[in-house]
């Protein structure tokens, strides 16, 4: 069992959900209920598959055949899988890969022969054989000086792999050496201060895009670095706003990041829409729900999809009005949500059930 001190530091930003949060919850369901539910539209809940742990991250594997989740189990009852779902069947495989403990986001090289996984209670990162199912190697952050690690993304070339952490360090992204995948080796860090979520890489230029904060109240950053040299090169803060970023989304022409906040402090959350391009904020979409978590973009950028983790719902944005088109209800607390290569569906980890909701996305 954790102590409380650790307890309070895992809560900055995902642990902290399971817990706390309860209090929250329940503080804002009668407030928001008294909106209503808009319209699911086209968009529907075609199954929920049971992946019998609770589940945090979820990813695509790099040819669109199997979506890779995460199974972190609970802040008490931490666990240390990976569950692998067949897209075409919609189901999981009768085997779960073993990783470090409380596993929360997975990344794969490009030609997908190898997946990392962050393990942000074991503070480590494991490399996965994709085509053996097994983990080859965990590489422990501690000599980093970093603690609970969050997300992850391998850089342009998969030489190198930037982990975002949770612990409130002052050098808070650990850079990875993965030049040779089969030895995986730390390589220094990154000055970003406090906290950073799930990081992204823009598709048109060089740049790594990581949304941060320094406190749990705010205010939320984001931070444009240079992948090459480490340099924060840019910085938007979204000032007055007292939310926690904690995923983003970019939009496939590189043009716009969406980036999910989730307010501890009484504000709206939402999502924050940012023009890469001339680096300003576009908007703040309110999606009815102070606890919005986890992004992801269809393949085509038409829709960007946002869970509503209080509300127990996925938001779908178009992106060319910054309106919502769809709210749908998924199971409890989703936490992340991943799009199929091809944009027929989005698979939602539902973070205080066992289970993967699986939306249907209504085509041109």
């Amino acid at each position: 069992m954790k102590t409380a001190d650790e307890n309070k530091r895992k809560g900055t930003g995902h642990c902290r959900l399971t817990k706390s949060l309860n209090i929250a919850i329940l503080a804002v369901l009668f407030t928001l209920s008294v909106n209503g539910q808009l319209s699911a539209q086209n968009f529907s809940v075609v199954t929920t598959i049971n992946v019998d742990i609770q589940p945090f991250g979820i990813t695509p594997s790099p040819d669109g055949q199997t979506m890779w989740v995460a199974n972190s189990g609970s802040v008490f009852a931490n666990s240390n899988k990976v569950t692998v779902i067949d897209i075409s069947t919609l189901t999981e495989e009768a085997n779960k890969i073993t990783v470090g403990s409380f596993p929360e986001d997975i990344a794969f090289t490009d030609d997908g022969a190898h997946a990392v996984v962050t393990n942000s209670t074991d503070n480590s990162v494991s490399v996965i054989d994709t085509a053996a199912r097994m983990a080859t190697q965990a590489v422990s952050l501690a000599p980093l000086g970093v603690s609970f690690p969050f997300g992850l993304t391998f850089n342009k070339n998969d030489n190198q792999i930037f982990v975002t952490t949770q612990g409130g360090s002052t050098n808070s992204i650990a850079v990875l050496d993965s030049r040779d995948i089969n030895h995986v080796q730390t390589a220094g860090t990154i000055a970003a201060s406090g906290f950073t979520g799930r990081p992204a890489l823009r598709p048109i230029a060089n740049e790594l895009l990581v949304p941060a904060s320094p406190l749990e109240t705010g205010p939320p950053e984001l931070l444009v670095i240079n992948p090459s040299s480490g340099d924060v090169m840019h910085e938007l803060v979204l000032a007055g706003n007292t939310a926690f970023p904690n995923d983003i989304a970019v939009s496939p022409d590189g043009q716009f990041a969406y980036i999910s906040l989730f307010d501890f402090s009484g504000g709206t959350g939402g999502v924050w829409v940012v023009d890469l391009k001339h680096l300003t904020t576009v908007t703040v979409i309110n999606t009815g729900d102070p606890g919005v978590f986890g992004m992801g973009i269809t393949p085509d950028g038409r829709f960007v999809f946002a869970t509503n983790f209080i509300l127990n719902q996925v938001v779908a944005i178009d992106a060319a009005t910054n309106t919502i088109a769809a709210t749908i209800p998924v199971g409890r607390q989703p936490n992340e949500v991943a799009v199929t290569l091809d944009g027929t569906e989005a698979f939602v980890t539902n973070q205080n059930d066992t289970t993967v909701s699986v939306i249907s996305i209504p085509q041109n």
